[in-house]
This record gives structure tokens, sequence and C-alpha cells, in this order.
């Protein structure tokens, strides 16, 4: 089991054991941050609980069904959050169903502002409405189409709006056999605590720079070598790593990453003013990219003695906050302007 994903052997075993002896939770929450994983362990999940109830085979194994990792089996169930578009009509996300199984696809490990950036919805604030509750009401109450499990992975579900939360409490306080709920975020702080009591948290850390690599040497056509480069680079993240061995973040990044480096260790505001534009004009994939290089390259220099442990310290404060008002549609160019004053004064020692 879970042998296509990348996953802690503690939580492989701990799922492996709930599958194999039926007793999954009826409702769990998959932490772990965005690109981190959590997302493709979700539809791992489904997978194997689709097919547990299915007559096995000479060795004690279910028949291959790779609908689930098609995400195109009957009894399996997406929401997402989604820009409400104006109409008289709220917008659901069966609408985009299509949009969001070919962008998965490509790309397990994605995250929000990448999906929202497929759809043409960039900088804007999806949510998922009450209408979507009614949705997923509407489908768990059916009967499931082959006669085992329903699975609906909720995906991003800090993002419901407090109508959506309510009324999903109904299904949550009162499951039906055979109906698993997953919801995959990162925010499980910010749930309504009647959702968090009825929720069983699993928790996907953050994955070392090692096995990193070796899922990357595993799963792409590059050296073991290639793939610690990657993964330093990546900082650990699934999701950056996979684009950066994929070509899709170039290294052109890097020359962002000297400028500004230089610019604030120069304490050279005008410049830090010229490459706020050119941060703004990336897309929200490549913002958080860069930043997560900009960690990269801190710790890089307190290993090597060119910081204080008080000034990497504050910088990665700094930084690690910016990713977070990153991911919460801050102004672009607010942000870069900001983390960089804060740096530059940090590298000056005021």
């Amino acid at each position: 089991m879970f042998d296509k994903v990348l996953i802690q052997p503690d939580l492989r075993e701990k799922l492996t054991l709930a599958i194999r002896n039926k007793k999954m939770p009826h409702a769990i929450f998959l932490k772990g941050e965005q690109g981190g994983g959590n997302l493709p362990i979700a539809f791992s999940i489904a997978r194997e609980v689709l097919n547990m109830d299915k007559n096995k085979g000479l060795f004690g194994e279910a028949p291959s069904d790779d609908r689930a990792d098609r995400l195109a089996h009957p009894d399996l169930h997406i929401v997402f959050p989604i820009q409400q578009l104006i109409s008289k009509k709220q917008t659901t996300c069966e609408q985009f169903v299509n949009e969001f199984r070919e962008h998965y696809l490509n790309h397990p490990y994605t995250d929000l502002n990448s999906w929202l950036e497929q759809v043409g919805h960039a900088d804007k604030d999806p949510i998922i409405s009450v209408s979507e509750a009614e949705a997923i009401i509407k489908k768990l109450s059916l009967r499931s189409y082959e006669g085992g499990f329903q699975v609906m992975i909720i995906w991003m579900p800090e993002r419901m709006n407090m109508e959506c939360s309510n009324k999903l409490l109904k299904i949550l306080e009162e499951p039906e056999p055979k109906k698993l709920i997953i919801m995959v975020g990162e925010e499980w702080e910010n749930m309504l605590p009647t959702i968090r009591s009825r929720m069983q948290l699993l928790t996907v850390k953050p994955f070392s720079k090692m096995e990193v690599a070796s899922w990357l040497t595993e799963n792409r056509e590059i050296s073991y070598s290639a793939a610690e480069k990657i993964a330093e680079k990546a900082e650990g993240n699934p999701r950056t790593a996979s684009e950066l061995a994929s070509g899709i973040v170039v290294d052109e990044n890097d020359n962002l990453v000297n400028e500004w480096l230089k610019a604030c260790q120069n304490y050279d505001h005008v410049k830090v003013i010229l490459l706020s534009d050119e941060f703004s004009g990336l897309t929200r994939a490549e913002r958080s990219t860069f930043i997560r290089s900009l960690l990269a390259r801190v710790r890089k220099a307190l290993a090597q003695d060119q910081l204080s442990i008080k000034q990497a310290s504050k910088m990665q404060e700094i930084m690690e906050a910016s990713l977070y008002h990153l991911s919460r549609y801050a102004h672009a160019k607010t942000l870069f302007l900001d983390m960089s004053l804060k740096t530059c004064k940090i590298l000056k020692g005021t």
C-alpha cells in the first residue's frame, strides 16, 4: 500500500493497519503544508478504501483498479475551493471537476495558487460555499454505485465559509456506514471546534531533504547527486522539488535571489524597489519558490558562518511570515518591499 506516494513510514503503517483491519474512522483531517504530500496521500487512501471490498484474487490481493488513481471512480467525490462567479446561481466545483482532474494528474503535489492559475482565478479569494455543502450531503445520502464505500475528499477545508461548515456538521455528527470524509488542509487550528471534535487528525510532517532526494531518484530519471541539489533548493517540499526536476521552475530564479541579497547587503533601497516590480510579475508559484530559495540561502549562510544565529533566525522568521501572507493573497509588491526593508535592517545591524 502507498507505494506510489511520498509518505513517512509511521503514517504509512498506521493507515495500512487501519485499512486492512477495516477500522478507518469516518472522518479524518490530513494536515500538512501545501505541496507537501497530503493530497496524494488522501487519494491513495481513497484508492485502497474503494478497492478493499473487491473480490480477492488468488494471492489475497484485490484486483487492479486504477479508476481512483485517475480520479474517475464513481464513488470518489472531490471538493475544492473556487472563485464564486457572478451569476444568479452559486458556483460549485462540479463545474470545474474535469479541469481539476487534469491539473492534479499532471501536478499531484499541487498547491492552491497553482490550481487557481490553471483555471484563471489567480489573485482571487476562493471559497467553499454552502452550495458545496448541500451537494456533499446529497452525494453522500445516495447509495454507492458499487455497493462499497463512498469517499469524499475536501481539499483546503479552511476555505469553507461559516454556512458551509455548519451545514456539514450534520453528516459529521451522524456518520453513515461506509462513508469516508477526508479533509486535506494546513490550518487545522482554524477549523470550527465542533468539526475538529468529530475528526481524527493525521499530520503529514515535513519531509527531510534525504527523503525527497530518494523519492526523486525513484520517480524521475535523474541521478542521486542531482536529486540532492534539487531537494536542498526545494527545502524538502515535494511540489517545489517536482517542479524543479521538471524544469517548470528554472534556475533563472537564482539571478533574482542573487540581486536581492546584494541589494539588501548594500542597503540599496532603489534597487529593492526596482526588484519589487520583477517580483510582482512572477506567478504565485514562482514567488513561493523565490522565498523558499531565500530560506535555503539563509540556512547555508548560517552553516558557513556568514550570518550570526540571531540574524539568520530573524531573517527566517520574516521569510516564513512572507510565505504565509503570500498564501493569504497579500499584495505582492507590498509583501516584497516589507520583507526586503526588514532584511536590510537586519543585515545592517539596526
